[in-house]
């Protein structure tokens, strides 16, 4: 979505994206330490040569990012990377209208 959206690269780059996932789902288990600490998904960014077509599968390892969680990252993205005003909800507001379509 961060590419066919093309938030990524031009709103912020894949390794903000990977450091704003790890703030609203932090590693618990050893395993997500081990998934953040290799920037596994930076790597599957990457690899990805056709973003449109592709139906990634969550890996063995990778945590799990609820709904709310998601919108939460959306969120966090818009207050962090807009510019559009100096309140924040309406920076909100401007990054779903203009860079998400909503």
């Amino acid at each position: 979505m961060a590419r066919v959206n093309a938030l990524v690269p031009n709103l912020l780059n894949v390794e903000d994206l990977c450091d704003h996932i790890e703030k609203v789902i932090p590693p618990i288990k050893p395993e997500e330490y081990d998934f953040f600490g290799n920037i596994e998904l930076c790597k599957v960014y990457n690899n990805d040569m056709v973003p449109k077509e592709t139906r990634c599968q969550p890996s063995e390892n990778e945590p799990g990012l609820f709904f709310h969680e998601f919108i939460f990252l959306l969120g966090l993205i818009a207050f962090t990377h807009m510019q559009t005003s100096p309140v924040a909800s309406q920076s909100i507001e401007d990054f779903f209208v203009e860079k998400l379509n909503f």
